[in-house]
């Protein structure tokens, strides 16, 4: 809209300095009277006089024709800069929404009803793109720790789960026996954009290195 609104206004003008300047000429041809002793002009004259000055305009056009065109190029090109971005970030979202995760089941050690000793959940990659430097959060009542699961990568259509035994322990509030836990993913896409999945379905994009809270043991990679 701005640019349609420039346009015009640059038309405008260009039309209406034309318009004086053919009025100018016009008036100054009808009314000049030469000084007594002196030969009036001839139109031979008046068209010599009134080509340079037309040249002179014809030149300030072309300036004008090649800025407004280089201009309009320029707005082209950002405009096609910018819905190349948008599909780009709409692509780089539709993956990230592709990636899923279980919930988390909480197994406690024997004897030891607030100690968790295994996260038992899975995380999938529906699209077509590999993750990097996965990291899962495991959300759930009463833990004090909750990253319970990294891996280097998941390819596409691949799936990671913890292996047991478990390298991760947890300590829970006394009294509070949760069994199930939601996961956060926390992931980078090929393009370098960190992301996070939460539990509830929710995507968005997060600060790299990921913004972890809790203790953070890292399962050695395989």
């Amino acid at each position: 809209m701005r640019d349609k609104t420039f346009r015009n206004y640059l038309i405008g003008c260009a039309v209406c300095g034309l318009a004086s300047i053919v009025l100018c000429m016009f008036s100054v041809s009808m009314w000049y009277r030469p000084p007594a002793g002196q030969e009036a002009p001839k139109v031979t004259d008046w068209m010599q006089a009134w080509g340079g000055i037309g040249g002179i305009l014809a030149g300030f056009a072309a300036a004008g024709a090649a800025a407004w065109l280089v201009h309009f190029e320029r707005q082209e090109a950002r405009a096609a800069r910018d819905e190349l971005a948008a599909d780009r970030e709409a692509r780089a979202l539709a993956a990230a929404r592709s990636v899923a995760g279980s919930k988390a089941q909480l197994f406690h050690e024997p004897g030891r009803p607030n100690v968790v000793y295994w996260y038992d959940f899975s995380v999938n990659n529906g699209g077509t793109t590999t993750i990097l430097e996965v990291r899962v959060v495991v959300i759930a009542p009463g833990i004090e720790a909750g990253i319970a699961g990294s891996a280097p990568l998941i390819a596409a259509g691949g799936e990671y789960r913890p292996k047991p035994p478990s390298w991760f322990a947890a300590r829970q509030r006394k009294g509070v026996q949760s069994r199930w836990g939601d996961v956060d993913i926390y992931f980078r896409d090929p393009e370098n954009r960190a992301w996070l999945v939460r539990g509830a379905g929710e995507v968005q994009r997060c600060p790299y290195p990921y913004p972890f809270y809790g203790v953070f043991r890292p399962e050695p990679d395989p």
